[in-house]
């Protein structure tokens, strides 16, 4: 087309396109991320033992739910957690735990047995999709067998938003590093050990003293007789130190 100029001179002009974008793609909304398989798969019961009931999630974590948990009064109950890092085919913990329930001297607890003592300590969410607990640091405790017992002391220490009380059971303790004192809240530490258990008993006394100038309370139980006696007993200290079952 035609350029006109004020001196007359001519040309012509070359039609520009527009600079016109296409609009960006929309995001589509952000999914909610999957629920982990082991919340799909239901849990599998392994035994009866105590009066309880014994069950293993898909991850290999077991759970013991005690008798009163079944109960139709409890059907909108809420019950404390124990870790135990021991053996699950040990009868003792939960005929010791199922006894002191009966005299009235602990609270009921749902025990829960991990397959190992992984770093990341057990998936407790898992559990609380499956069983009625609490989920609260209040609500939570953990409990170490033999040479499982540092490993317990040591996931309390490294998590102390998690579990309110810790109890080691015929362990030693020479590895465990001593934490420094935090703000989160004092935990409960229990030492135990049974007759005759000389070297678990030296380590006992060797970590008390190590330990108190840097935590809470720190409580040692000696010389108790029978397996089942010692778990009895340790139910009875962390129905002290842990929140009771609640309804929700």
């Amino acid at each position: 087309m035609p350029l006109l100029s004020e001196d007359g001179g001519g040309g012509t002009v070359t039609p520009v396109a527009a600079d016109v974008r296409p609009p960006a793609p929309r995001r589509a909304p952000a999914r909610a991320p999957a629920p982990p398989a082991s919340w799909s798969a239901p849990p599998r019961t392994i035994s009866r033992p105590s009066g309880g009931v014994l069950q293993e999630l898909a991850d290999g974590t077991r759970v013991w739910t005690p008798a009163q948990y079944s109960y139709p009064r409890s059907a909108k109950v809420s019950f404390p957690v124990v870790v135990v890092q021991g053996n699950a085919g040990d009868q003792r913990i939960y005929a010791g735990f199922a006894a002191q329930v009966r005299r009235g001297q602990a609270d009921p607890f749902l025990l829960v047995l991990p397959r190992d003592c992984a770093a990341a300590g057990p998936d407790l969410h898992t559990v609380a999709h499956h069983y009625r607990t609490l989920t609260s640091r209040s609500g939570r405790a953990i409990l170490g067998v033999g040479d499982r017992a540092a490993c317990a002391v040591r996931e309390a220490f490294a998590h102390p938003d998690r579990y309110r009380a810790v109890a080691g059971v015929s362990g030693a303790y020479g590895d465990v590093a001593v934490p420094s004192p935090t703000g989160r809240g004092q935990l409960a530490l229990l030492l135990a050990y049974g007759t005759g258990e000389s070297a678990a008993r030296d380590s006992a006394r060797r970590f008390r003293t190590e330990l108190r100038p840097r935590t809470g309370e720190v409580r040692v139980i000696s010389g108790v007789s029978g397996g089942r006696d010692l778990y009895a007993r340790i139910a009875g200290y962390l129905t002290e130190k842990v929140d009771g079952p609640e309804r929700r």
